[in-house]
């Protein structure tokens, strides 16, 4: 039994023995060997035919176990040499040819990006271009806007310092800080009764001044257009020395009236309310005594009822009714008018929503007690309102068209175009104060009457012609 388990163990290391053999001959031909090579070319050799009896039997093992005990070199077989190195060619072909047309792909797309690259190059400079454009085009606008800012900073500040800004534009034109509660941005510039609307049909106003009795002047410093007067007399026309200021109404209204919180403020002041005017044109200063005198020698009427005498004073102690005279009172003769209660305050204001106007400080803007030392003044000698008229605060006092109703205001009748007081409690409006008022009636808004038959040392008057 142990023999029998030596043989089989001798056997099975034999066979082992020959299959590591045939592997080592697999190696090493396939590694190029064959100048060493037991076959010497002969392809019919198998690789487990240890014998070359031409079968792999039983007997391969046995020679196997020969050489096994002999202890000789192991014999060598061989494998088909000539169709492995004919694997071997094709392989090498089939490489070369793969390697080449791989190489030949690369350098194809190789070309390909290059000029993908190009290409993107000329995106990348024309894109320059365009970005240097656009630079170009950002500097030129922003040069532009710098100068336009510059025009618009320009513009900003001459407006600030001519008319304080904005609202002092709306101020010179009447409607500056008087704009209704509800009035928008699309007032403004859309609507019937709208700026841009007003400043066209401005346009036409010149056209409606009588040329035949208003020459113009010029402007005044306010930007006003100025009139002289001119009258018919003896067959010809000449100049009666009354300047006149072109007013331009306001189409949204100003604010007439005065706040009970204002002081002074008196009970017919209220309720503020909207008005709107035509534009009228209405003299620049208080008539003086010589231009009274010059305008009425010849109608058979006191040419200089005053009290205090002056050429350069302003004219007082004519009625109300004296003006009126037809045919030969001073405004019927002359085709003129006094100011309606709301012409006189839009004149008087300005624009400006406080007592006085101008300045806000009545020792600017007026003669009144606290400065005139009790005497009448000539005409003049204090600021312009920022309409270019003078004295609407104290001097004279100045009659209005209306009669006077204390509560007109809280009538609808108030708050139509042009209103007109022609009847109501017997007398007649006048405003403004006087040289020897205190601060409560010479404000914007005081409202003063008498009888119209009363010749006052206090009271004068400016007349107005009313445009269509």
């Amino acid at each position: 039994m142990k023999k029998l388990l030596i043989i089989g163990v001798f056997l099975n290391a034999g066979f082992l023995f020959a299959i590591w053999q045939q592997l080592s001959v697999v190696a090493e031909v396939g590694s190029g060997a064959g100048v060493d090579s037991p076959c010497e070319g002969d392809a019919t050799q198998y690789s487990l035919d240890s014998n070359a009896d031409g079968a792999v039997d039983l007997s391969d093992f046995v020679y196997g176990l020969s050489w096994l005990f002999s202890g000789t070199e192991a014999p060598r077989v061989c494998l088909a040499t000539n169709d492995l190195e004919a694997r071997i060619s094709t392989l090498e072909a089939s490489s070369i040819n793969n390697g080449e047309a791989r190489v030949v792909a690369l350098e194809t797309a190789r070309i390909a990006n290059e000029g993908r690259m190009a290409a993107l190059e000329n995106t990348v400079e024309t894109v320059d271009i365009s970005v240097n454009a656009i630079g170009a085009r950002l500097d030129a606008t922003e040069i532009l806007t710098i100068a336009n800012s510059e025009s618009v900073s320009a513009i900003s500040v001459e407006v600030a310092e001519t008319y304080d800004g904005f609202l002092g534009v709306m101020d010179r034109l009447g409607v500056g800080g008087n704009f209704p509660d509800n009035f928008s941005l699309n007032d403004l510039l859309l609507g019937d009764a709208s700026i841009l609307q007003w400043t066209l049909a401005l346009l036409d106003v010149t056209d409606v001044v009588p040329t035949d009795e208003f020459e113009p002047i010029g402007y005044n410093a306010q930007g006003l257009k100025e009139y002289e007067h001119i009258a018919t007399r003896q067959g010809g026309q000449v100049g009666t020395g009354l300047v006149f200021v072109l007013l331009w109404g306001t189409p949204t209204g100003f604010l007439m009236g005065s706040p009970e919180t204002e002081f002074g403020h008196d009970y017919d002041e209220s309720p503020r309310h909207y008005v709107k005017l035509n534009p009228f044109l209405i003299a620049k200063y208080e008539v003086t005594q010589l231009q009274y005198e010059l305008l009425m020698a010849g109608t058979g009427l006191d040419t200089n009822p005053s009290m205090r005498v002056g050429d350069l004073l302003p004219v007082e102690q004519v009625s109300w009714d004296d003006l009126h005279v037809i045919p030969y009172g001073f405004l019927a003769k002359y085709n003129l008018s006094l100011p309606t209660e709301a012409q006189w305050e839009y004149a008087c204001r300005a624009g400006t929503p406080g007592p006085y106007s101008g300045t806000g400080n009545l020792g600017d803007m007026g003669w009144y007690a606290n400065n005139s030392d009790g005497v009448l003044r000539p005409v003049g000698t204090k600021q312009a309102n920022h309409f270019g008229l003078h004295d609407m605060h104290g001097n004279v006092a100045e009659h209005c068209e209306d009669a006077y109703k204390s509560d007109f205001y809280n009538e609808p009748e108030a708050q139509l175009p042009n209103p007109l007081v022609t009847s109501g409690s017997g007398s007649w409006v006048y405003r403004g104060g006087h040289f020897s008022s205190g601060l409560t009636t010479c404000r914007s808004a005081d409202r003063r009457s008498l009888v119209p038959s009363t010749q006052s040392p206090y009271i004068g008057f400016r007349p107005v012609r009313s445009l269509p």
